[in-house]
């Protein structure tokens, strides 16, 4: 998360913002810009809410960096989930060539062989 202080913000509203993310545990990276400074936390965003410091006082904006169900994406887990039911293997590549056989082709294979539950 990044918080985004105003241009006009003051030394002690800045370090007011840093103290709120350190009660929440997370740890404050401060960058100085010409025009304004910005915070980087680093830790669980959950632990700290954004409403009550977005209303802060020299607090313009809070941008969220990462996604909330990032441990499910691709980007972070980049092979396809596998699927077993029994011994057959069900993946991304199976579902889009399931997809391609004709309907009628797919319901005859079904009724003839027997189902296993």
């Amino acid at each position: 998360m990044i918080i985004i202080c105003e241009a006009k913000a003051t030394e002690a509203q800045i370090q007011a913002v840093q103290q709120k993310i350190r009660e929440a545990g997370l740890v404050a990276h401060r960058s100085d810009g010409v025009e304004q400074t910005i915070l980087g936390v680093v830790g669980d965003r959950k632990r700290l809410d954004r409403g009550i410091v977005s209303m802060m006082p020299g607090v313009r904006d809070i941008v969220l960096v990462s996604t909330p169900y990032k441990l499910a994406s691709h980007e972070f887990h980049p092979e396809d989930t596998v699927v077993r039911v029994g011994e057959t293997r069900w993946s991304e590549e199976w579902r889009w060539l399931s997809w391609r056989v004709p309907a009628r082709l797919r319901a005859k294979s079904r009724l003839n062989r027997p189902l296993n539950w």
